[in-house]
């Protein structure tokens, strides 16, 4: 597996990035990732870090400033051990990260966008050190996420 740091991506990476957040976001969150292809050029100071084996995107992590806090989305295909690799990539963003925030997505009561169950990751960002900051509706107005934080010093 090779992770691939970049601060601009492709039409290619955007297609495999919108392919995996198809499997694994619930379905409310799919309005902002249609607009993906144009909203992620607003970002600021991006970076992208893509996991790929054999040409095949196996997850991401993407980080950005946002009101002067640097926020990380995180996502790997289902079909592979999302656990560690989950844990690979962000201990590469750490690398060049102290504080990273992000909002999940919480309950299990919602479906993903091609129609399956929505696995609720909160336990998995507590168990690599994350905290749980507030349980409220986010930016975006999506209900039902909790804003994190994770240190690099808490990292597990």
């Amino acid at each position: 597996m090779i992770i691939e740091v970049k601060d601009i991506i492709n039409t290619d990476d955007i297609n495999n990035i919108i392919s995996i957040v198809i499997d694994r976001f619930p379905l409310d969150a799919r309005s902002y990732w249609e607009n993906f292809p144009l909203t992620h050029l607003k970002y600021i100071e991006p970076t992208y870090y893509l996991a790929y084996e054999n040409d095949t995107l196996l997850g991401f992590a993407i980080v950005r400033t946002r009101a002067e806090k640097r926020w990380m989305v995180l996502a790997t295909k289902d079909d592979i051990n999302s656990v560690n690799l989950g844990k690979v990539l962000v201990a590469e963003v750490l690398k060049t990260n102290e504080t990273l925030n992000g909002w999940v997505y919480n309950g299990d009561n919602r479906f993903n966008t091609s129609g399956g169950k929505y696995k609720d990751p909160l336990n998995y960002y507590k168990s690599i050190g994350c905290k749980v900051l507030r349980d409220t509706s986010n930016s975006e107005g999506d209900k039902n996420v909790s804003h994190i934080t994770l240190n690099k010093n808490d990292f597990k």
